[in-house]
């Protein structure tokens, strides 16, 4: 009878979830896309022809393929829409009960192997102060650990997505740590600096340039979906597009376009340049691709609760790959199809058709 309950009551929730979650997106994307190209009436019938058979409750986010045929990307109806990848595609590949415990930093090296991982000297968990190996010390005991460090960064690790809450630790006589407890909300991880590895740095020295992709897991099988190579604007410490960097598709070879998207600072949409405008520029191939490859794909076996994966790595100055974090929910596909159009690509309508069960 208890589990009966407890199974309507989860089913509830989760449908309250789609809801909200349906109208937040829908109104966040109507806010993205103010600058937009009307649809020709064939065009929007070819977009309803398509979607027809998948039972969508809510209305049709079509502003989303207006903002992309003003981006000039090549209409088609099988690129999925943020509102609908956020309300029903997630939930479906992605648990998102589970999602908080597996997203939390402080436990990425226990599914990481560690080589592959950025070096965590300190973590903290619901205000527990642990070293790196999960063993608690004191706050001076910490300290001693932080000042054998010239640079460090501090991470949320709750919440902290888009770069959220990051900073550095250079400054150790003024360091509190009952202050950084509080900062942090009792949640957090210091880690050592990465230092990237030449290819990565050529693009800009003064942040750690990262690749975003995205896989897929399906019937037993890894895909490589999109991915891209984000720089962050010569100076900044992140790699962020809205605090001035750039995003450069790279393809499931390891090549990168000779594109890149900037965000434009004075009206928030995005505008291409020239790779070629970047200092060195030389070479489009990612190094240690084939290893990157492998590390995700021997990874995402591990979090097989999440079949969809935003992956953030990098390479190291030794030619190491190094997953920096991943993301397992709230991550857009928008960045990625407008470089290689439906992100699920020849298995779109199958996915479709699983989700909504035609």
């Amino acid at each position: 009878m208890k589990d009966k309950f407890l199974s309507r009551l989860d089913k509830i929730h989760f449908n309250i979830f789609k809801l909200v979650t349906f109208f937040t997106y829908y109104i966040l994307t109507k806010n993205r896309c103010k600058k937009r190209v009307r649809l020709s009436s064939m065009e929007i019938k070819k977009i309803n022809e398509f979607w027809k058979n998948y039972k969508i409750h809510f209305p049709f986010p079509i502003h989303e393929y207006e903002w992309y045929k003003m981006h000039d990307v090549e209409l088609n109806p099988a690129i999925i829409p943020d509102t609908i990848w956020h309300t029903y595609i997630e939930p479906y590949f992605n648990s998102y009960l589970m999602e908080k415990g597996f997203e939390d930093k402080n436990y990425l090296d226990m599914i990481i192997n560690k080589n592959n991982a950025p070096l965590t000297i300190l973590r903290c968990i619901d205000y527990e102060l642990l070293d790196g190996n999960y063993v608690y010390i004191s706050n001076d005991d910490a300290l001693k650990i932080i000042n054998k460090y010239n640079e460090l960064i501090c991470k949320p690790s709750l919440e902290s997505g888009g770069g959220r809450g990051i900073s550095f630790i250079t400054n150790k006589s003024n360091l509190d740590l009952f202050e950084l407890i509080k900062q942090y909300h009792g949640n957090f991880v210091v880690q050592d600096m990465v230092e990237q590895h030449t290819f990565f740095s050529r693009f800009n020295s003064s942040s750690l340039n990262t690749l975003r992709i995205v896989t897929l897991i399906k019937d037993g099988k890894f895909y490589y979906l999109s991915g891209f190579l984000r720089v962050g604007a010569e100076g900044e410490r992140l790699d962020n597009v809205s605090a001035g960097g750039s995003f450069i598709p790279v393809n499931k070879q390891g090549k990168l376009s000779e594109v890149a998207w900037i965000e434009n600072l004075k009206n928030h949409d995005l505008e291409q340049i020239r790779l070629d405008s970047f200092k060195h520029f030389d070479n489009l191939n990612v190094p240690y691709w084939d290893e990157i490859m492998k590390l995700l794909e021997e990874t995402a076996f591990k979090l097989s609760h999440f079949k969809i994966i935003n992956w953030d790595v990098s390479v190291d100055k030794n030619g190491v790959p190094i997953i920096i974090e991943y993301n397992l929910m709230d991550s857009s596909p928008y960045f990625h199809q407008l470089n290689v159009g439906p992100i699920f690509g020849d298995l779109t309508e199958e996915i479709l058709n699983n989700i909504f069960k035609i």
